[in-house]
């Protein structure tokens, strides 16, 4: 939308990178789904696709299908050091559910099929430049925080959260609201300062506890959270400064 002096532009950038403009038309109720290798996947709820604006067709390591034409799913062009990736159509959104009010019936039902396909073309467009990942349970939520001397890393445990399509929402939590978790959590980080201490953090325990890490050769520190300090919500703090 603006230029490098922060000036509006006349156009849209879009076509300088890439090359084209998408069509504002989409192409409406698309199901199939088709891999470099030919395999099908059906999607449970139909997408919208917004073609490419001139006929030249780029490869993709997924295609969605139009009159039995594959369509790219995924657009790479490279840029400055890395690369853009472009995706001409809505399929994430598929996988989440939109606000229900209680005593509203639950409609949404997810695409476990399409989320896998996603979780892994998104480990192989990220690949070495993933700055970290967890073994937690899918439904802890972790997400990575910056400060100037630490890295935190918040942890939410939702696996109580199991209503089905078809069920009326109430206000109230499961009986059962946060599950305990059946193993320890252990993630690798590569922070860009030396770790001296690492700790845990709660509204469901005082204080803090020291937990313990190996720092490899090449600077990557693993960490391990055990099971019982994540009953609803833990922060793991790694801290430049010595305790």
């Amino acid at each position: 939308m603006f230029d490098a002096e922060g000036e509006p532009r006349k156009t849209w950038a879009f076509a300088d990178v890439f090359g084209f403009s998408p069509k504002i038309t989409p192409l409406k109720q698309l199901t199939a789904l088709e891999d470099a290798s030919g395999t099908r996947l059906t999607l449970q709820k139909p997408v919208n696709y917004f073609p490419l604006q001139g006929r030249f067709r780029p490869e993709s390591a997924l295609y969605i299908i139009f009159n039995q034409q594959r369509l790219p799913c995924w657009i790479e062009q490279p840029y400055g050091k890395g690369k853009m990736i472009y995706q001409p159509l809505e399929l994430a959104g598929a996988l989440y559910a939109p606000e229900v009010s209680p005593g509203k019936k639950w409609q949404f039902e997810r695409d476990d099929a399409l989320a896998e396909l996603l979780h892994r073309e998104l480990r192989r467009m990220l690949g070495g430049a993933a700055l970290w990942q967890t073994d937690a349970p899918e439904k802890v939520y972790a997400t990575l925080y910056r400060e100037p001397d630490r890295l935190l890393v918040h942890f939410l445990n939702a696996t109580g959260v199991s209503i089905r399509k078809g069920e009326v929402m109430t206000d109230r939590a499961p009986e059962v609201a946060y599950p305990a978790l059946a193993q320890d959590i252990s993630f690798p980080l590569k922070p860009d300062f030396p770790v001296r201490q690492v700790y845990a953090v709660s509204p469901d325990f005082a204080g803090r506890k020291e937990l313990s890490f190996a720092v490899t050769p090449g600077g990557e520190c693993q960490v391990a959270l055990p099971k019982a300090m994540l009953n609803v919500y833990t922060i793991v703090i790694l801290d430049r400064r010595a305790p």
